[in-house]
């Protein structure tokens, strides 16, 4: 099992912190339109279409 702990830092940024099988690695998202810019701390950077949430 995993726990998430999502936290809002400026408008469209996303800053998860997980941890997995008492291992904790940081993901650094940024909204860009559709597209989520995945940066992991090994410095390997995903693009993942995803829906645009809207949060008013």
């Amino acid at each position: 099992t995993s726990i998430s702990v999502m936290t809002m830092q400026g408008d469209n940024t996303l800053y998860q912190k997980q941890l997995c099988s008492g291992k904790s690695h940081e993901i650094f998202r940024k909204f860009q339109g559709d597209e989520m810019l995945m940066t992991l701390m090994t410095g390997n950077v995903t693009a993942i279409r995803t829906y645009k949430k809207k949060t008013q």
